[in-house]
């Protein structure tokens, strides 16, 4: 996917709760389909190609497909269905 703001190549994701709750993490889709568990060490999040997404008390549970611009710091997610109702 383009990004519609500055054109670059976007990569596809999701994001997923952090261990201890003050952050949201996105990773990208092709960690989540190798991997059972989110990642939580340094190594880990640096091969899911993790991005800190602060958000307060973060997720319970991982949202809907989100791609990220690492050119201009853009996130745009899909939502599902039920989530539009």
């Amino acid at each position: 996917m383009k990004c519609p703001f500055c054109n670059a190549d976007m990569e596809k994701g999701m994001l997923a709760p952090s261990r201890d709750g003050a952050c949201t993490w996105w990773l990208r889709e092709s960690y989540e389909k190798a991997h059972p568990f989110p990642p939580y060490t340094k190594k880990e999040l640096a091969d899911a190609g993790a991005v800190k997404i602060h958000a307060g008390f973060g997720l319970m549970h991982k949202a809907d497909p989100f791609w990220l611009c690492r050119s201009c710091g853009k996130l745009i997610g899909e939502l599902s269905d039920d989530t539009t109702k």
